[in-house]
C-alpha cells in the first residue's frame, strides 16, 4: 500500500520504537515493575494501530496531492507545505479520536483486581499514546523526505538535493 520500501521501513521503525519508549515511561516514570507475557502481546496491537494510522495519513496525502496538483517533478515549497498542512490537519483529528478512545479503553482496565490485566491496560495505553505522537510528528517528515528525494525514481538511491522543487519567484527589483 505504501509503494516504497523507504516509507515502509521508516514507518515500521516509528511504530516499533514506540514500544521501548513506552517501557521507559511504564517502568521509569510511572514506576510499575510488573511485566508479564500478556504485556508482550501489546506488540501486535501497536503494530495494527500504527499501520492503520500511517495508512490514513498517506491516503489523505495522496488525495490532497492529486487535489492540489502536486507532482513529484515540479512544485513549489509553498504548495508542498500547504498540501502537508491540509493532510496533517485532516488526519490528526481522526487519528487522535481513534487513538484516544482505544487508550481510554485500556485505561479502563485499571479497575480490574487482576494485576496482569490492570498493568497491561496501563502499558497498552502508553504505547498507543506514544504511537499517536510519533505518527503525527515522524510520519510527515518521512513523507516529505520521500516526496522530495525518492518519489518518481526507479531505484532507492536518494539524491542529495531536491532538484525537482521549483524555487519561489523573486519580486522584480525597482531602481
Amino acid at each position: 500500500h505504501l509503494g516504497s520500501l523507504f516509507m515502509a521501513v521508516f514507518c515500521m521503525f516509528q511504530i516499533i520504537v514506540s514500544l521501548p519508549i513506552s517501557g521507559i515511561f511504564y517502568r521509569g516514570v510511572f514506576r510499575v515493575g510488573y511485566f508479564e507475557f500478556v504485556h508482550v502481546l501489546i506488540v501486535y496491537l501497536v503494530l495494527g494501530i500504527g499501520a492503520d494510522d500511517v495508512f490514513v495519513l498517506l491516503d489523505t496525502w495522496r488525495h490532497i496531492k492529486a487535489e492540489l496538483g502536486i507532482s513529484p517533478r515540479a512544485c513549489s515549497y509553498e504548495l508542498l507545505a500547504r498540501g502537508l498542512r491540509r493532510s496533517w490537519t485532516r488526519t490528526a483529528t481522526a487519528i487522535f479520536n481513534t487513538s484516544f478512545t482505544t487508550a481510554m479503553a485500556f485505561v479502563s482496565m485499571s479497575i480490574s483486581k487482576v494485576m496482569p490485566m490492570k498493568t497491561c491496560g496501563y502499558f497498552a495505553a502508553i504505547c498507543i499514546i506514544l504511537n499517536y505522537i510519533f505518527c503525527i510528528t515522524f510520519t510527515p517528515a518521512i513523507l516529505m523526505v520521500h516526496h522530495l528525494h525518492l518519489s518518481g525514481k526507479r531505484c532507492c538511491c536518494p539524491s542529495l538535493a531536491p532538484n525537482h522543487v521549483v524555487p519561489e519567484p523573486e519580486a522584480p527589483k525597482e531602481s
